[in-house]
């Protein structure tokens, strides 16, 4: 891995699914914007965000160390950034739906295809990913 910061594999990884998942969170949001209304693409850009929020805390706390040295730390770490995902993404819908002002299905249903296309994007960098390797 190139460049002048030299990212653990953990961390490269977490920083391009992120950039595929903004990506794709805001063409949703747009088309839903365009195709639904204002607020139900507000309320689904909100949706997919309380999933970044989320994805980025745990990522930040997961990838933080590396080396076989650190085996223990390392899972610890995983199971902290889990837990501050899980109470994080919690205060952020009870802060959501307690406002009352957002299309509260499209906050959910942003919410749920933010999750479901972790998932490919995850594959798509993997299989990128392997297949960059497979160059060399």
């Amino acid at each position: 891995m190139s460049g002048p910061i030299s990212l653990s594999w953990g961390r490269e990884f977490a920083l391009k699914v992120l950039k595929r998942q903004v990506i794709i969170s805001l063409i949703a949001a747009l088309l839903v914007a365009l195709a639904v209304s204002p607020i139900a693409g507000l309320s689904w850009l909100v949706g997919t965000t309380i999933w970044l929020v989320g994805y980025v805390v745990f990522s930040t706390k997961a990838f933080k160390r590396s080396g076989a040295q650190q085996l223990r730390l390392m899972v610890k770490d995983f199971y902290w950034g889990e837990a501050a995902k899980m109470l994080i993404t919690v205060a952020l819908f009870a802060a959501v739906f307690a406002t009352n002002k957002l299309a509260a299905v499209y906050v959910l249903l942003g919410y749920i295809v933010s999750v479901l296309t972790f998932w490919w994007a995850a594959l798509a960098v993997k299989k990128q990913t392997n297949k960059e390797n497979d160059e060399y």
